[in-house]
């Protein structure tokens, strides 16, 4: 599918209709692929667990079991996902500007070229997880534990990284790391 199509099949009256559906399930702790059987993409991804291209802008995820999800190109644009668990997610170009994801678990999953701008990370578990070209720009990852890594070409212009876990993380040409987080490429 096309970025195009995984974002427009959200828009027509049945993706509008799954869409509400899905959401009910995923705060309710429900078995949500099931509501996607015959939406157009779905068998194109593991499980039914096919979220490309939806907008959970600003809605409250807090808590959500997502492990494994396909969110590339979704917009979770000042969405709360604290404690949400997204291991092992597909997040290819997602959005999550300004999006509250304290202690969120975003453990080996493909974040490539994802945004994460102004986003309040703080804690959050993000090791053994590829963020090449992401951007993290005025981020709060305080805390955060980003070890093992790929954070080539990633944004961290004026994010607050105190005390952020870097071990073994490969920096080399990431953007902005404060001067005590050498770059390392290990």
């Amino acid at each position: 599918m096309t970025k195009d199509e995984m974002i427009g099949r959200w828009l027509t009256p049945d993706g509008i209709q799954r869409r509400r559906r899905v959401l009910e399930l995923i705060k309710s702790g429900g078995e949500w692929p099931d509501a996607l059987i015959g939406f157009p993409g779905v068998d194109e991804v593991r499980a039914r667990e096919d979220l490309r291209g939806i907008d959970f802008s600003g809605e409250d995820l807090t808590h959500a079991q997502l492990p494994f999800v396909n969110f590339e190109c979704a917009r979770l644009d000042g969405a709360t996902l604290t404690r949400a668990d997204l291991t092992s997610a597909q997040l290819c170009g997602t959005s999550f500007v300004r999006a509250h994801a304290r202690n969120c678990g975003l453990v080996e999953v493909d974040a490539t070229g994802a945004r994460f701008d102004c986003a309040d990370l703080i804690e959050s578990l993000m090791f053994h997880s590829n963020f090449v070209e992401a951007s993290f720009r005025g981020a709060n990852l305080e805390g955060a534990d980003l070890s093992r890594c790929k954070l080539r070409g990633a944004d961290f212009s004026d994010a607050k990284m105190a005390g952020v876990d870097l071990l073994h993380a490969w920096t080399e040409g990431a953007i902005s790391l404060p001067g005590n987080l050498e770059p390392t490429r290990r």
